[in-house]
């Protein structure tokens, strides 16, 4: 076979195979889409915002608003409230401005309840009840969880969280004028008339009467209250009647000082003020009520609970006597000069005395009555 002839046959046989391949029928090859695990699809959602507890930060200015229960001019136990807020002010005892006070006076019921109320929307960051609030700074304290309440004085019901108390007693300063009136009498008999007979009132005419017969024990005691917080005429009457019965020396926690003086067979004993620079030559003495260290132990405790979020408030949480700062004695004017030796002295010996705990004055708190 020539090489040409086998040429030919090899490339017949090779388009041959080609033929047959091309029309084979192909193998179905399916090609699918990658599978993909199906997720649910979430709306995007904004990343909550990181609750912290908040930075504490002591405050700088602090607003008291004052409720005092009858007049800042008229009446010893708000004038003295009042007066002692001005001087605190001026000197807290911290560092943080008290912002000029807000008060009222005088307000009693619905009246008072929504004055109360106006303080605790507008901004006031210790609202002071000034004795007489008893009854609706309770309610009004849980719906202002974030004011300060300070109840001042006898009555208290409750108190708790932002709700705090103040008792301010000056039993022993009390005691201190009874030594003087045991002294001072020319009679057998002392009296007193009070307001109502509330804690701070009974144990006041108790320290008084306790201060007198230490150095008089056979004095007998004459006692009424008028059931109000300021009545004089009521007051005057009560006091007109206890010195018919003999009483020459007369505790007018009741703030009537007419009915004593020159001619008027009784000398009188005050409180809270000295009422000598209205009344002169008919008072022999006054407790002087010192609110100050009430006020800043408010301030305190107002401060500590902005610091720690946390309000402490307690019944009783804070109180006070002339040992610690809540009053002193004041002579009425010119009265020191008048006073025997004897009797000055021994007035002298009974302060020192007190103050250095060598007496010690009972707190009474029972009502007390006459003899």
């Amino acid at each position: 076979m020539s090489y040409k002839k086998y040429l030919l046959i090899v490339s017949m046989l090779v388009i041959m195979g080609f033929l047959i391949t091309s029309c084979a029928t192909p193998t179905e090859v399916t090609t699918e889409a990658p599978v993909v695990e199906a997720t649910a699809t979430e709306e995007p959602v904004a990343a909550e915002p990181t609750v912290e507890s908040p930075v504490a930060e002591t405050p700088t200015q602090g607003q008291f608003c004052a409720m005092y229960s009858t007049s800042i001019t008229e009446n010893g136990w708000d004038r003295s409230g009042y007066k002692s807020f001005l001087r605190f002010a001026e000197n807290p005892g911290m560092d943080i401005e008290v912002l000029p006070l807000k008060f009222t006076e005088g307000l009693y019921g619905d009246e008072a309840d929504a004055a109360m109320r106006a303080f605790a929307e507008s901004g006031c960051d210790i609202i002071w009840g000034h004795g007489g609030y008893n009854d609706i700074v309770i309610p009004i304290s849980q719906a202002y969880p974030d004011v300060m309440f300070v109840e001042v004085g006898s009555g208290l019901i409750e108190a708790g969280g932002n709700h705090y108390h103040y008792m301010n007693r000056c039993y022993d300063g009390s005691y201190l004028m009874g030594v003087l009136a045991g002294l001072m009498t020319e009679g057998t008999a002392i009296g007193a008339v009070g307001g109502f007979p509330a804690e701070d009132v009974n144990d006041n005419i108790n320290g008084f009467f306790e201060g007198a017969k230490s150095v008089n024990p056979a004095l007998k005691q004459k006692v009424s209250f008028i059931n109000s917080w300021y009545d004089p005429v009521a007051a005057g009457e009560l006091a007109e009647a206890q010195k018919a019965a003999g009483a020459d020396m007369l505790f007018m926690l009741a703030e009537n000082f007419d009915v004593c003086g020159e001619g008027k067979n009784a000398m009188c004993y005050g409180p809270y003020i000295d009422f000598s620079e209205f009344y002169p030559g008919a008072v022999m003495a006054s407790f002087l009520t010192t609110w100050d260290p009430a006020y800043e132990w408010a301030l305190q405790e107002w401060v500590k609970a902005k610091d720690t979020g946390v309000w402490d408030g307690k019944p009783y949480g804070f109180e006070n006597n002339m040992v610690t700062g809540a009053c002193t004695i004041q002579l009425g004017a010119g009265v020191e000069e008048t006073l025997p030796a004897d009797v000055l002295a021994q007035y002298n010996a009974t302060y020192e005395g007190i103050m250095n705990g060598s007496i010690v004055p009972t707190l009474n708190i029972e009502e007390p009555g006459s003899e």
